[in-house]
């Protein structure tokens, strides 16, 4: 019995991330217009639990082990994106649709939100706002 029940824990355990962690792309809005230009990345988890943004594979965004997965420790908003060789670290918040690209980084108590782009080498630090 004890066998049978860690086997349906185990099961259920699996079935959940997979469910929320597999089908990375809940964050992409439009199929034919999809964040980065298109470039291979993922839809990310906040630390808090909420779904974040997409990052690029090629961009850089501080991560942090929440109950054993990788979540986000800057907060990157649903519809925001982290582009090209951009880098997000500390506890930098990037939401609505902003886009960060290039050799951007964003870090410290920084906040990126609206329609902003952040791009080239740019640098958002610590009480800095774009929007």
């Amino acid at each position: 019995m004890i066998l049978r029940s860690s086997l349906y824990i185990n099961l259920f355990s699996f079935l959940f991330i997979i469910s929320t962690y597999a089908a990375d792309v809940w964050c992409i809005e439009d199929r034919e217009n999809p964040p980065c230009y298109g470039f291979p990345g993922r839809c990310t988890r906040n630390s808090d639990g909420s779904p974040g943004g997409f990052i690029a594979d090629t961009a850089t965004v501080e991560s942090e082990m929440v109950s054993g997965l990788s979540h986000n420790r800057p907060h990157i908003g649903l519809e925001a994106s982290v582009c090209d060789r951009a880098h997000v670290t500390d506890h930098a918040h990037v939401a609505d649709h902003a886009l960060i690209t290039g050799d951007a980084w964003i870090y410290g108590d920084a906040q990126v939100f609206g329609n902003a782009r952040v791009s080239g080498g740019d640098v958002i630090s610590a009480g800095d706002y774009a929007f």
